[in-house]
């Protein structure tokens, strides 16, 4: 009777000390934080751009991708009313580099593209296109050129939800030709929609 009375007290003993690993193994695994990776988004940006001399509205849109949680390529296409008489478009291909992850994330970013702009005869315009107008005759009232342009920028991500962000931000042109360059500063606002579920705050 006694052995039977310390069999059932070790199986109790070894019930109760297994059961808590049992249920470690057995509970369902909650997912990690930081189990997302990558991602799309879509945006649109309204703005300014100002060569020193004269400051015109803007407008863009971009598509992007989120290789990682701070890593995007970005490829833009931009608007530029010039002035009166004149009209551009920029069409580029950007890297940006989030600093931190939490739902205020500044950033910077840099690119390459090309730039048109259109200007007429009459128009005001730089010197980097007035210079490559001359010579022209009286049938050249109108005349387009097409430039490499570099990109170089910074700006914050302000996530408002889990799927939108607002992104002000502040970039650097760099037109060139023949050894020549073209600056213009340009300052927008981006609304940014995110695909994939985003923290707020992390």
């Amino acid at each position: 009777m006694a052995s039977l009375h310390r069999m059932c007290v070790c199986v109790l003993v070894t019930v109760s000390l297994s059961s808590p690993a049992w249920a470690q193994r057995t509970a369902p695994q909650a997912a990690p934080p930081d189990d997302w990776g990558h991602g799309t988004t879509v945006s649109a940006s309204a703005g300014a751009a100002t060569d020193g001399s004269h400051t015109a509205a803007t407008a863009g849109g971009a598509v992007g991708w989120e290789l990682t949680p701070r890593v995007m390529v970005e490829g833009s296409a931009t608007w530029l009313d010039r002035r009166e008489g004149s009209h551009g478009f920029n069409a580029a291909l950007k890297l940006r580099a989030g600093l931190t992850r939490t739902g205020v994330s500044p950033f910077v970013e840099g690119g390459i593209g090309l730039y048109r702009v259109t200007h007429t005869a009459s128009a005001v315009m730089p010197e980097f296109y007035r210079r490559r107008m001359l010579g022209q005759g009286p049938s050249q009232m109108q005349q387009s050129f097409t430039d490499p342009v570099f990109h170089a920028g910074a700006g914050l991500n302000v996530f408002v939800s889990r799927h939108l962000s607002v992104q002000p931000a502040a970039e650097l042109l760099l037109v060139t030709r023949d050894a020549h360059a073209y600056r213009l500063s340009a300052f927008s606002l981006r609304f940014a929609y995110h695909f994939e579920d985003h923290p707020v705050t992390r």
